[in-house]
């Protein structure tokens, strides 16, 4: 009985000696390697695994190994995306800082809304199959799967200055302004400290 209690101790002793920790590996990314705007403004990720970044200078996309730049627009104009939004499925919403929207389609540029919201876009949220669009400028409009315009609730909305945003409950928000936070109930219409 000595024997067996001596041989369990010491195999307990031993045991945890021969496993070890788990080993992560890292890669670091640079700016200059890698051509990434060095700061990221938004990021989410796509139901495929990508991950999208909206930089001051634009769209990158990473793959896990690499990132690609999206091309969104072709002209000059504001290249500062402030917010993502995944639809499901290869749908991507993307909010600018002068106020347009694009929605792509995988890689490919499905609708550019230019200029579409007044001022920075704040927030871009998903309930059930509408887009809720908020701006720095109080403006808040909601648009279907497709970048239509459904509704505009900037009279609600528009004696604020909205700095950030969060889905509370069905069609309910609260907003963070520089008068403080807010629950916006866009289905009762009101507002409320």
């Amino acid at each position: 009985m000595k024997t067996i209690l001596r041989l369990t101790f010491f195999i307990l002793i031993l045991l945890p000696l021969a496993s070890s920790a788990q080993t992560f590996r890292f890669k670091n990314y640079n700016t200059e390697k890698d051509g990434l705007y060095p700061y990221i403004y938004s990021i989410h990720q796509d139901p495929i695994g990508f991950l999208w970044l909206g930089t001051g200078e634009g769209l990158f996309r990473f793959d896990g190994i690499n990132f690609r730049e999206i091309q969104v627009r072709t002209g000059e104009g504001d290249n500062f995306i402030n917010c993502g939004l995944n639809m499901g499925n290869d749908i991507n919403w993307f909010g600018y800082n002068n106020g347009s929207l694009a929605i792509l389609n995988g890689k490919e540029v499905k609708k550019f809304l230019n200029n579409a919201l007044s001022g920075a876009v704040t927030g871009l949220y998903k309930v059930n199959n509408s887009v809720y669009a908020f701006s720095q400028n109080g403006v808040t409009l909601v648009f279907d799967y497709d970048g239509n315009l459904l509704k505009n609730w900037t009279e609600l909305t528009s004696d604020y200055i909205i700095l950030s945003v969060a889905p509370f409950e069905k069609q309910k928000f609260l907003l963070g302004t520089d008068d403080g936070m807010y629950i916006a109930d866009f289905n009762a219409g009101t507002m409320s400290p």
